[in-house]
């Protein structure tokens, strides 16, 4: 599926949540050990705060309890060529893990691929199985900690609409934000934006305020139609 990219940077961890730093150290991305919930911090600082993690399927009942059945940690340090860019490589350097989560009673299975980097972190989903599976909605969301002034430019089919600077108690709870985001600590340490990456074979999203929370919506694939694609399977 797509992965969800927070582009940067200490939340309470329980001792059995997964923590994931950055090869530098100073950013953490917290995923509780139900995989229901995440957090991330920078410098000791919390930029996403408590959120919640998720998916529901469609014309499937709802995935049950979940408990952390194993951890597959992985490293990368390589460098990447880029085309038409100004630079002609890139540093891949970044902390991986694959986290699999069992339903109880030996149900079915979620992946969660989480990559920290020092830049910051992205994370995404797979679910076990061959066939395609389509989507209700995803749970994910985004509870940026304090109530930041984020840029901010509403949906409207194009891309190049002007940002508007606003805290997101003052975003319109009626209207979807397209992504990026972009955001800052309270303390304007530590800026950064929330969006999408590797979108092959999975739909576009847009951010949606729900409380203190921006929440993702999919959106569905032009000329196609019912629920919006799955994400790949593992």
């Amino acid at each position: 599926m797509a992965a969800a990219v927070l582009a940067l940077g200490a939340s309470g961890a329980q001792a059995a949540d997964a923590l994931l730093s950055s090869p530098d150290g100073r950013i953490t991305l917290r995923i509780a050990d139900d995989g229901s919930r995440f957090s991330i911090s920078r410098k000791g600082e919390t930029v996403i705060a408590d959120s919640p993690l998720g998916l529901a399927l469609d014309g499937q009942p709802p995935l049950g309890a979940l408990t952390l059945e194993s951890r597959q940690d992985t490293r990368e340090d390589r460098v990447i060529p880029l085309v038409a860019t100004k630079a002609a490589t890139a540093r891949d350097h970044y902390l991986g893990t694959t986290l699999t989560f069992r339903e109880a009673g030996g149900g079915r299975r979620l992946f969660i691929d989480a990559r920290a980097y020092d830049e910051g972190v992205a994370f995404r989903y797979r679910l076990e199985g061959q066939g395609p599976v389509r989507l209700k909605e995803e749970r994910t969301a985004f509870v940026p900690a304090g109530d930041p002034a984020c840029l901010v430019t509403p949906v409207e089919g194009a891309h190049e609409l002007p940002f508007e600077r606003l805290r997101i108690s003052e975003l319109k709870r009626d209207a979807g934000y397209d992504v990026p985001v972009v955001c800052a600590t309270p303390s304007g340490r530590t800026h950064y934006a929330i969006t999408q990456a590797h979108l092959e074979g999975y739909t576009g999203a847009s951010l949606w305020r729900d409380g203190p929370a921006l929440r993702v919506r999919l959106s569905g694939v032009p000329k196609r139609e019912g629920r919006p694609m799955s994400p790949a399977p593992a």
